[in-house]
């Protein structure tokens, strides 16, 4: 298991709270079980699948011509440029 920490507004924080003492269960395990819920668990997700739906997401943009280009472009190292280094 992983540690994490997690920024919730004050209403979202309240309700968890509340549901906490309601049920018996910690804070972190409600926020578990409604990720798992809302994303599943790792032995739930169907690779095939999810390939399938988001293959071809792209298709239709007409500013990516090439995509590798545009890749590339997005995965350019601007470190040095940004501190005068260049």
């Amino acid at each position: 298991m992983k540690r994490t920490q997690l920024y919730l507004n004050d209403e979202t924080h309240s309700i968890l709270n509340a549901l906490s003492k309601q049920t018996k269960k910690t804070v972190s395990l409600l926020v578990r079980e409604a990720v798992a819920e809302k994303y599943g668990t790792k032995e739930s997700v169907d690779k095939l699948t999810l390939c399938k739906q988001i293959s071809g997401i792209w298709k239709d943009k007409k500013e990516v011509v090439n995509v590798e280009k545009y890749l590339r472009n997005l995965r350019k190292d601007t470190r040095r440029k940004r501190f005068g280094i260049e």
